[in-house]
């Protein structure tokens, strides 16, 4: 597994800079999602703080943003929803353990070459005594400031929803909501404007999306499972059933060998196909839903529910599940 090793020089940090690196280290070591830039270790050498982490293969969202920018292609919706999807599913976990992210923005979303969005970057955040305690400190990046924040009124986890919101925003419109010459022009739009309209193309219910995660009043505005219990923002950032259309097919896999039978499937490692010499292994657990009962298939997919949510250097990863037939095939990374 490719990992990163940020490298933080103790020697030059004024003493709340220094508090601040081991706050991100203590924050980090809470945190194990799908959806979340792993952390691994720390150590101390040389008078320099390192922290290991997972590398982002794809590159940042902002990155992203720009090449479709540039090549004057949209986002297609699918893509969009399922990166917006994914973090709320991270925001859900973060804000749960009573974690504030407060610098959620594009450049703050890593992008893995498998298809998953992770959050990173948490330098910036703030545990807090319980989900609707209101913190005060100013921080973050002006352009995704929710506003709460530039009328210097006490905020909660609402925050990070709001910049999610300006996140999808900019993917729907490849331009920012509240774009301005200076930060004082920025954060008056914020408070007092409405965005541009979205192009047209985008449906209504994704819209809505938007005009949700941007509602001005803090109390209105969801929170992240709210969110995720709109059809728009889930559709893509669940498991499929079986009825819809599946990237991955069995056929994109060869067979090395069986490695077990249980009851209602069983479990074989294999490599994908046409990815030459560099192609990955995999493990595909497949169970068979003809031979279970609907009580027996709702505990299946709730195992993929379940390791949807994990990341951790000492379990192995979730790929990706679909179905075949009346199979469903559960694919597991091998490191």
């Amino acid at each position: 597994m490719v990992q990163v090793i940020k490298q933080i020089d103790l020697s030059i940090l004024s003493p709340m800079a220094l508090e601040e690196s081991h706050k991100e280290v203590g924050v980090l070591r809470q945190l194990t999602h799908r959806h979340i830039v792993a952390y691994f270790d720390t150590f101390v050498k040389s008078n320099s703080l390192y922290i290991v982490m997972e590398y982002a293969d794809g590159g940042d969202l902002a990155s992203l943003i720009k090449q479709h920018k540039d090549d004057e292609t949209p986002f297609t919706e699918a893509s969009a929803m399922t990166i917006f999807g994914q973090c709320l599913l991270a925001l859900q976990y973060i804000h749960s353990k009573h974690i504030l992210h407060r610098d959620i923005k594009s450049q703050n979303i890593f992008m893995m070459q498998a298809g998953d969005a992770k959050i990173g970057d948490f330098g910036i955040s703030k545990v807090i005594e319980g989900t609707t305690a209101a913190a005060g400190t100013v921080v973050g990046t002006p352009s995704y400031f929710a506003p709460e924040i530039c009328e210097d009124k006490p905020y909660n986890s609402k925050i990070d929803i709001w910049s999610m919101g300006v996140v999808l925003y900019e993917m729907l419109a490849l331009a920012q909501p509240f774009a301005a010459s200076n930060v004082a022009a920025m954060i008056m739009k914020i408070v007092n404007a409405e965005p541009a309209p979205l192009p047209p193309d985008w449906r209504p219910e994704v819209c809505d999306v938007v005009r949700r995660a941007l509602n001005k009043n803090a109390d209105e505005r969801p929170n992240a499972e709210d969110l995720l219990a709109l059809p728009a923002a889930t559709w893509q950032a669940v498991l499929p059933h079986a009825d819809q259309t599946t990237v991955l097919s069995m056929d994109h896999f060869e067979k090395i060998d069986t490695l077990g039978r249980g009851a209602h499937g069983i479990a074989i490692l294999v490599k994908q196909k046409f990815a030459g010499s560099s192609a990955a292994l995999r493990v595909v657990k497949t169970v068979d839903f003809s031979r279970m009962s609907e009580e027996a298939q709702k505990g299946a997919k709730d195992e993929v529910a379940l390791l949807r949510r994990l990341a951790h250097p000492h379990i192995i990863a979730y790929y990706d599940a679909f179905f075949e037939a009346d199979q469903l095939h559960i694919v597991f990374r091998v490191c």
